[in-house]
C-alpha cells in the first residue's frame, strides 16, 4: 500500500544578523515522534549529504549546510515508512523547522511538499534570496537599490560615495556590512556610506543572498547598533552556469528637463562576467566572478560666459590669467575649469572555492580583490577651482577567508575561520608639476565673494591609510536534544597606519587678484613637522620618515547561548556575549595640554562589555487562531537584549597623529612678505633673491624665510587630539513581534 501525503509546512523567515564575524550556512531544526530515526539532508545542485540521528525526545539539528537549494531531507526508521521532504531553499536566517511523524511500514512511502512562507511580516529581519534579487529592478545595481525594500531603510545620496544607509534612522557608520560572513565596512571609517569602496561594495551578479537585520538575539552576532547588513556570494555546484552583463548609458538615454534644458553630460559603462561549476564532481567546486565598471560626470559648474548649468561670477578671461601666471611664474599646470569632468572607476574579481573534504568536512575559500578611482574637491564647486585642485581617493582592498565546517559526532559541529584582509588608501592631488605638493593658493576679493581656489589640496600632501586586519574564530554548536548549546572564540587585529598632516603643503591666502599677481599672500597656514620628527618638511611625498599615526586595536569575543525547545510550540534562547577592545599603544604626551586642562591627552584606551540577551519564539497558531479558517500560520516572538556597535578606527587615528607634539599648526605673514618671516613666493627667474625657484615649502627652505624651526619641546595645548578611556557605544533593544501566514479563502 503506498499513499502520498500533501502538506504544507511553513517556514519561519527569522531574524538574523550578520556581523564582523558571522554565519553564512543555513540550518535545519526539528523533531521527529520516534527516537533514533535518520535524518538526511541533500543539497540537490552539490550533492552535499548531512546525516544524524534524532535524540531521545526526538529532536534533531543539521549545521552548516549550504545556503539555497533544493534540498531533499529524508527520515527513516526500520520499521517504519520514510518520508521526504522537498524544500526548494534555506536562508541564513533562522532555522528551517520541520516536524514529522513516521508512521508504521506498512505505508511505502510519505512525501511532504515544504513550501516557504514568502510574505512580508514586521519582524527583526528581512532576506531577498537570488531569485528576488533578479526579480527587482534597478539602473545603478547598487546593493543599497535592494536594501531599501526593507521599509525600515532609508537610502540617501547623489552617488555612490555618499550613499547614506540609514536603518531606522541611525548613522549609516554603525551599520555593519558583511560579505561571506566578514565584516567589509570602511576599514578607517571615513566615507558617508559606511562601505570601503566608492562605488558598490559587491558586484549584484556575485551574490546569492542579501539580509538585513537590525536586533540579533543570537549571541554570535553582534557589531551593530544601526543595521546589520550581509552579502553571501554564489558558489559552484555540479553544473556549469555563466553569466555576461553589459551596459552603456548617456545623456541620450534621458530626457529633457523639466524646464525645457538638456540633462547635462555624463557616460555610464559597466560589465560583468560570472562562471561557476565542478571541477571535481560532487567533492570541489569553484565560482569566478569579474566587474569593471565607470562612471563619468562632469561637475554643473563654470565661467560666467561658459555653457555650464550653474554659473560662477568669475569669467574665464580671469580664470585664464590665473592659470597663465601660475605656469609662466612658478612652472605650475592649474588644469581645467569649465565642467571638470573625471572618471570613477571600479574593478572587482571574487574567486571562491568550496568543497567537501569527506562526509564530515567541508572547507571553502575566498579571495576577492576591489580597486575604485574617485575624483572629489574639498572645497564647494561653488567658488572657482582649478581641476588640479581636485585630488583622487583610490581604495583598493585584498581579502582572504578560509572557512572550515566540521561534524564530530551528531551532536557535535564546529566552523574554523582565518580571515585576512589589507587596505589601502592613497589619496593625493594633481601633479600640476610638483608631484602634488604645490602649496593651495586661496584667492579673495571676487565677485559674490567667491575664492579662486589653485594648486594642490592643502589635505592631500602627506594623506596615507593602510589597514592590515586579521580574523580567527572558531564557533561550536552542541546538541543536548532539549538544549541546544552555541559557543565561540573570536579575535579581531588590526594595525593601522595613517599619515595625514593637514595643510603640510601650504595654504596661502591673497586678498585680491592684485595681491596674487604681485606675490604679496596676507598669511601662510601649515602644520609644520618637528625637527625631531624628520621635520620640518620632505620633498618626498608620503614620506614614511615623517610622523604618522601608528597603532594596532585587538578585540576578542566570547560567547555561549541556550536555546532550549521547551515545547513543541515555545522555545526559550538565552544567551551572554562578552567583548574586549584593547590598543597597546599610547599618543605621544603633550605636557602642556596636561598642565594646562590638568589631566594627559594619552590615557590608555582599554574596555570591556557584556551583552546579556533573550529571546522566545512562540507559536500560537492553534491557542489564539485555532478556530480561524484564514489564518495558516501564527507566531509570537520577542526578546531583551544589550548591543554593542562597531568603532571607527579613524575616532582613535587623530589622537595618535595630531598630539602637536611631532607637528604643529603654523601661521605665517600678515601685510605681505616684507613683514612675513616666510618671505616671498619664490618663482622660476628669483633664485638669486630667495635662494630657490621651487615654491614648495619656501617658508623654510628659502635665504629670505627667518620662520622659527619647532621641536617636540614646543608642544602646546591647543591643537592636539587626545585619547580618551571610554569609547564604546551600546544600545539595549526589547521587541515583540506578531506574525500570521493566511490564506484567501475565495
Amino acid at each position: 500500500m503506498k499513499k502520498i501525503l500533501l502538506a504544507f509546512l511553513p517556514v519561519l523567515l527569522l531574524t538574523t544578523s550578520l556581523s564582523a564575524n558571522v554565519d553564512t550556512t543555513a540550518r535545519i531544526k526539528g523533531t521527529v515522534n520516534v527516537s533514533g530515526a535518520s535524518v538526511e539532508a541533500t543539497h540537490t545542485p552539490t550533492n552535499t549529504t548531512k546525516t544524524v540521528v534524532s535524540s531521545a525526545s526526538g529532536n534533531f539539528n543539521i549545521n552548516f549546510l549550504p545556503i539555497g537549494g533544493p534540498y531533499k531531507i529524508k527520515i527513516s526508521k526500520t520499521g517504519y515508512a520514510t518520508q521526504t521532504i522537498d524544500v526548494m531553499s534555506l536562508t541564513v536566517a533562522e532555522p528551517l523547522k520541520i516536524a514529522v511523524n513516521l508512521i508504521a511500514d506498512d505505508i511505502d512511502e510519505v512525501q511532504v511538499i515544504a513550501s516557504k512562507v514568502s510574505t512580508s511580516k514586521v519582524n527583526s529581519g528581512s532576506v531577498l534570496s537570488s531569485e528576488r534579487i533578479a526579480s527587482i529592478p534597478t539602473i545603478t545595481r547598487n546593493i543599497a537599490d535592494y536594501l531599501k525594500f526593507d521599509p525600515r531603510v532609508s537610502v540617501n545620496g547623489a552617488n555612490a560615495r555618499s550613499t547614506e544607509i540609514s536603518v531606522l534612522g541611525k548613522n549609516s557608520r554603525l551599520n555593519d556590512f558583511t560579505i561571506d560572513g566578514v565584516s567589509f565596512n570602511d576599514a578607517f571609517g571615513l566615507n558617508d556610506s559606511g562601505f570601503a569602496t566608492m562605488k558598490n561594495p559587491i558586484s549584484i551578479d556575485f551574490v546569492d543572498e542579501i539580509t538585513v537585520d537590525i536586533t540579533p538575539y543570537d549571541v554570535s552576532k553582534g557589531n551593530a547598533t544601526g543595521g546589520t547588513i550581509t552579502a553571501v556570494t554564489k558558489a559552484g555546484t555540479n553544473e556549469f552556469h555563466g553569466s555576461v552583463y553589459t551596459t552603456q548609458r548617456d545623456k541620450s538615454n534621458v530626457g529633457d528637463l523639466p524646464n525645457g534644458e538638456e540633462y547635462s553630460d555624463f557616460d555610464e559603462e559597466a560589465l560583468a562576467i560570472t562562471l561557476s561549476g565542478p571541477i571535481i564532481k560532487d567533492k570541489l567546486f569553484f565560482f569566478i566572478g569579474y566587474e569593471e565598471s565607470e562612471d563619468t560626470r562632469p561637475s554643473l559648474w563654470g565661467t560666467s560666459d561658459s555653457n555650464a548649468t550653474n554659473k560662477w561670477g568669475t569669467s574665464s578671461q580671469t580664470m585664464d590669467a590665473v592659470a597663465k601666471h601660475m605656469l609662466d611664474t612658478y612652472g605650475y599646470t592649474a588644469g581645467s575649469y569649465n565642467s571638470i569632468t573625471f572618471p570613477t572607476t571600479q574593478e572587482q574579481l571574487l574567486v571562491k572555492l568550496n568543497g567537501n573534504i569527506n562526509d564530515n568536512h567541508a572547507a571553502e575559500l575566498i579571495y576577492q580583490v576591489t580597486e575604485d578611482s574617485f575624483y572629489s574637491n574639498y572645497d564647494s564647486s561653488a567658488n572657482p577651482v582649478f581641476s588640479n585642485n581636485y585630488y583622487e581617493i583610490p581604495p583598493e582592498t585584498d581579502r582572504v577567508t578560509l572557512n572550515i565546517y566540521s561534524d564530530w559526532t551528531d551532536r557535535f559541529s564546529t566552523r574554523i575561520r582565518f580571515s585576512d584582509r589589507f587596505f589601502e588608501q592613497d589619496a593625493n592631488s594633481g601633479d600640476g608639476g610638483y608631484g602634488g605638493l604645490m602649496p593651495e593658493f586661496h584667492i579673495y576679493g571676487l565677485p559674490n565673494r567667491e575664492i579662486i581656489y589653485v594648486g594642490a589640496d592643502r589635505y592631500r600632501g602627506h594623506n596615507l591609510i593602510e589597514v592590515d586586519q586579521q580574523l580567527m574564530s572558531i564557533k561550536g554548536n552542541l546538541d543536548l536534544d532539549d538544549h541546544y548549546i552555541t559557543f565561540g572564540y573570536e579575535t579581531d587585529s588590526s594595525s593601522i597606519y595613517n599619515s595625514f598632516i593637514n595643510r603640510y603643503t601650504g595654504e596661502l591666502n591673497f586678498s585680491s587678484l592684485d595681491d596674487f599677481y604681485a606675490g604679496n599672500y596676507n598669511r601662510v597656514e601649515v602644520f609644520a613637522v618637528s625637527i625631531d620628527s624628520g621635520g620640518p618638511y620632505s620633498l618626498v611625498r608620503d614620506d614614511p620618515a615623517l610622523p604618522a599615526a601608528r597603532f594596532d586595536i585587538d578585540e576578542t569575543i566570547m560567547y555561549i547561548q541556550d536555546e532550549w525547545q521547551v515545547s513543541d510550540t515555545l522555545s526559550l534562547v538565552f544567551g551572554v556575549r562578552h567583548y574586549d577592545f584593547d590598543i597597546p599603544q599610547q599618543t605621544l604626551l603633550n605636557t602642556s595640554y596636561e598642565s594646562k586642562f590638568g589631566f594627559r591627552n594619552n590615557a590608555t584606551v582599554s574596555y570591556t562589555i557584556t551583552q546579556p540577551r533573550f529571546s522566545f519564539d512562540m507559536d500560537v497558531s492553534d491557542s489564539l487562531f485555532g478556530d480561524s479558517d484564514k489564518v495558516v500560520a501564527a507566531s509570537l516572538t520577542g526578546g531583551y537584549g544589550l548591543f554593542h556597535g562597531r568603532l571607527p578606527k579613524v575616532f582613535f587615528s587623530n589622537g595618535f597623529g595630531r598630539s602637536s607634539v611631532d607637528s604643529f599648526y603654523s601661521r605665517f605673514g600678515g601685510g605681505g612678505p616684507s613683514s612675513a618671516c616666510a618671505g616671498p613666493i619664490p618663482n622660476l627667474s628669483s633664485g638669486a633673491v630667495t635662494g630657490v625657484t621651487d615654491p614648495r615649502f619656501f617658508w623654510y627652505r628659502s635665504d629670505a624665510s627667518t620662520c622659527a624651526l619647532k621641536g617636540a619641546s614646543s608642544n602646546w595645548y591647543g591643537y592636539p587630539h587626545g585619547t580618551e578611556r571610554c569609547c564604546c557605544y551600546d544600545i539595549s533593544s526589547t521587541q515583540f513581534f506578531i506574525w500570521l501566514s493566511t490564506k484567501r479563502l475565495w
